[in-house]
């Protein structure tokens, strides 16, 4: 499956990889989502809001949608590592690279400071 954040029309959508088709998902209270991850042991969706300052969870489904973290002054791109159980964002106006674990506990900031305005992350989980 494939999963696209779309800030203009604030939906998060999915497409199956054989199907040239976007759903957009039943989720509540989207303003301008901008980074989406997808767990597909557990059929969670992820995703970051930055109007709101938000980061959420949320099965396919729309139901058990759930706030992670809030009040994050413009979170963007966001990953998962799968085996870890951990969910990773981007706080672009501080500049930093927050995380917690996939149900937002045990939160805290990664790394301060970053030198540019960082929009996007990739974890390489591979290589740790």
């Amino acid at each position: 499956m494939i999963f696209v954040a779309d800030v203009v029309h604030d939906e998060v959508y999915m497409s199956p990889l054989k199907e040239e088709i976007l759903v957009p998902l039943p989720f509540s209270n989207i303003e301008s989502p901008m980074g989406v991850a997808f767990d597909p042991f557990e059929k969670r969706v992820y995703w970051t809001d930055y109007t709101l300052g938000v980061v959420y969870r949320s099965t396919i489904d729309g139901k058990n949608q759930e706030i992670i973290r809030s009040n994050v002054s413009a979170p963007l791109g966001i990953d998962l590592d799968l085996v870890a159980g951990n969910v990773y964002w981007i706080n672009s106006d501080d500049r930093t690279i927050e995380v917690s674990g996939f149900n937002g506990n045990y939160w805290k900031v990664l790394v301060y400071n970053l030198s540019s305005f960082p929009v996007d992350i990739a974890l390489d989980t591979a290589r740790g």
